[in-house]
């Protein structure tokens, strides 16, 4: 496989060389600049993948507070509608899965066939919450049949977990995800937020 151009890969994704570390919906993407850069490298060979610029305490209680009140308004959502937004967030990523399977695949030095693996286990689970969305009984209800906060919750995971968690989340009335991948995962935990 020959190497992929890494800024028209990430202009595609809508990502650039450098990107804000955190997105809030009352706020939009974090403008603070008074954190260092972290670099984003491909663990396999060294090269530099893109920076990310951390997210300030401001930013972060920002997000909280943006998550809170989408939960509070997302719970009121009917069922259907809601998966209607899963089936969305599947499209995006059925879209997109090339370049997000080599995204993957750069940040965590693995091939490309593990890279779109991984976009295409989300993809299938987006499509399991969308089958579900349809057989709830209530407004909410716990996703996985665990107990998890109705507002939000702040976990540090990788792609494909959080991933998981979102979509559950979101069939089920639970409110929103506010999510800090690892400082090794950038691009992908940013384009998580861009698209929620």
């Amino acid at each position: 496989m020959s190497k992929p151009d890494i800024n028209s890969l990430l202009g595609r994704l809508g990502l650039k060389a450098m990107n804000p570390g955190a997105w809030s919906g009352s706020h939009g993407w974090s403008t603070a600049r008074d954190s260092t850069l972290v670099n984003v490298r491909n663990p396999a060979d060294g090269a530099l993948i893109a920076q990310m610029r951390p997210a300030s305490a401001e930013d972060y209680e920002n997000v909280i507070a943006s998550a809170a009140e989408a939960a509070a308004a997302w719970r009121h959502v009917p069922a259907p509608k809601r998966g209607e937004a899963v089936r969305l967030l599947g499209e995006e990523l059925r879209r997109h899965k090339s370049d997000l399977g080599t995204l993957v695949s750069l940040e965590n030095g693995k091939i490309i066939a593990e890279g779109l693996g991984e976009v295409q286990e989300m993809i299938d689970i987006a499509d399991f919450a969308v089958g579900q969305s349809r057989m709830l009984y209530g407004s909410t209800m716990h996703p996985n049949g665990r107990s998890i906060a109705c507002t939000s919750n702040g976990i540090r995971s990788a792609w494909l977990e959080s991933s998981r968690h979102l979509t559950s989340r979101l069939r089920c009335g639970r409110g929103t995800l506010a999510s800090q991948p690892s400082a090794a995962t950038c691009p992908c935990g940013s384009l998580r937020r861009k698209h929620r």
